[in-house]
């Protein structure tokens, strides 16, 4: 199996991490090609940058999904999921993205979940993609962080509890 990880913004410290953990997680055998985004901002905090992001991740898709390409599935790994669902119609693979996946898996684990986000910025675009998914009545929370950041890539070891 050939599954395309392609993170959609522009740094990258975060997609040597996705890659990281994506190769962590794969099956053996299973062939793991990631690519970021060729234009876009560092950290998707908008709807309006997640239009710029969706752009790019579907430049992506069409070059590894087009006749004569294979990949067998596509993740795009970003919180927010830029440029679903459209993406889903620009290829006859899967493809998923990984708030669609954590929200699922939240919403097996629990009657009712939350989001921890990087700032109120952010907040309102994050109730979108959850009621998107007919979530809405699960959602707990949708906390922010509201710190300054030392990097995007860092988030996770700098608020470490």
């Amino acid at each position: 199996m050939k599954l395309l990880v392609i993170n959609p913004n522009i740094s990258d410290d975060v997609t040597a991490l996705i890659e990281a953990e994506a190769l962590r997680s794969a099956s053996p055998g299973t062939e793991i090609v990631v690519r970021t985004a060729g234009y876009g901002v560092e950290y998707i905090e908008t709807r309006f940058e997640s239009l710029i992001a969706a752009g790019a991740v579907a430049e992506i898709v069409a070059e590894y999904t087009r006749d004569g390409a294979s990949v067998d599935g596509v993740v795009v790994a970003a919180f927010g999921d830029p440029g679903m669902p459209a993406l889903k119609e620009l290829t006859d693979v899967p493809v998923i993205g990984i708030t669609e996946a954590a929200l699922c898996a939240a919403a097996l684990q629990g009657h009712r979940f939350s989001i921890i986000a990087i700032s109120d910025r952010i907040r309102p675009w994050y109730q979108d993609c959850v009621e998107r998914f007919g979530l809405g009545g699960r959602l707990a929370s949708i906390r922010s962080i509201n710190e300054s950041l030392n990097g995007i890539a860092s988030v996770q070891q700098d608020f470490k509890a």
